[in-house]
This record gives structure tokens, C-alpha cells and sequence, in this order.
């Protein structure tokens, strides 16, 4: 289950607080496990996963209590045994942290933006097992070998995602020049 599936991420949204945040917080927490859960009957823990977003802005979304509602989250999608946590990155450090500490599986690390460096760092300080390079991969069709030979990477181009073409898939250079290959030329 990703955030795509996203009526169990706005119910997790918090626009106005009120006087009622504590039941809605618990209602809210309550309904995405409810989902999780149901995944998990029908395919199996060892199939579902579980991405969460705390203080992500996208769609003009805000929360005011992130660090009340994603620890309890976590703390009750935990027993599932679910495959994987999957944390798109807020810039709250402290928070993913704990969310880290809280999950006894696999958490994937969605850092946007941020260094090949600093997302091999979140694994080695153990705050990851995986960490995600999507828009890394897409503009770099030879993504390994340039992390091994320690090349420069290719800038992605925003404008060109789900654009239904080939522009900002398969045109991208690699080290050796040649658009959708790797360095030795097999086809990316």
C-alpha cells in the first residue's frame, strides 16, 4: 500500500485542529490500520507495505501533529508484520528517528533531494535498510556504475516525468555516451 492509495493518508491529515483532535487523531490511526490490515489478510504481511508521509506539503496538505499521530501509527501497524515501512522524508531528523526506533521491520528512506552520500549515510547509521533514488534512476540509466566509479550524476528534469514519451526516460547520456545504455552498452 503506498500513498498513492491516498484516502488512508487524508484521513491522517489534520487542516484544523479542534477541540476534538484526540479522538479524530485516534479515529484517523485506527482507519489506516483498519486498511492495512484488510491488504495484509488478503495478500499476506509479507506482501504489504505501509508509506507515510508526516508534514509532506504535497496538494497543499498540512498537518499540525505529526509527531503525535506517525509514532502512534507506527506503534499500531508494528504487530502486523508487515514487509516494509516506507518514509517519505519530512526534514524532521528527530522524527524519523524514532519512526526508525518504533519499527521493528524494514524501513525504506525516501530522502528527496538529497546526495547519493547522504542517503548511503542513512543506511550506514542504520536510520535505513533501503533508501529510495527514483528520480536518481530515471536520469541516470547507469546509476551503479556511477556510484562506483564515483561519476558525476545527470540532473533529472522535472518537466519531463509522465510525459508519456521517450523525453526523460531512455535519453538521458550514460558515461559512455550513449542514451538509455549502460557503459557497456546493454540496453538500460
Amino acid at each position: 500500500m503506498t500513498e498513492t492509495d491516498a484516502l488512508p493518508r487524508i484521513l491522517l491529515v489534520d487542516d484544523e485542529p479542534s477541540l476534538l483532535d484526540g479522538l479524530r487523531r485516534q479515529l484517523r490511526r485506527e482507519f489506516a490500520v483498519e486498511v492495512a490490515t484488510a491488504v495484509a489478510a488478503e495478500i499476506g504481511p509479507d506482501r504489504t507495505g505501509f508509506q507515510i508521509s508526516p508534514g509532506n506539503p504535497f496538494n497543499d496538505i498540512v498537518e499540525h501533529d505529526t509527531a503525535d499521530i506517525y509514532p502512534a501509527l507506527v506503534a499500531a501497524l508494528a504487530p502486523l508484520g508487515l514487509a516494509y515501512l516506507n518514509i517519505v522524508h519530512p526534514g524532521d531528523e528527530e522524527l524519523v528517528a524514532q519512526l526508525r526506533r518504533d519499527w521493528p521491520g524494514v524501513v525504506l528512506l525516501n530522502r528527496g533531494g538529497a546526495s547519493i552520500e547522504r542517503r548511503a549515510q542513512d543506511i550506514t547509521d542504520g536510520l535505513a535498510d533501503v533508501v529510495t533514488v527514483g528520480r536518481m534512476t530515471l536520469a541516470n540509466p547507469d546509476l551503479l556504475a556511477r556510484i562506483e566509479a564515483a561519476a558525476p550524476l545527470n540532473e533529472a528534469d522535472p518537466t519531463s516525468f509522465y510525459g508519456g514519451g521517450a523525453h526523460g526516460y531512455t535519453d538521458y547520456p550514460t558515461l559512455d555516451g550513449v542514451p538509455g545504455t549502460t557503459p557497456t552498452g546493454v540496453a538500460a
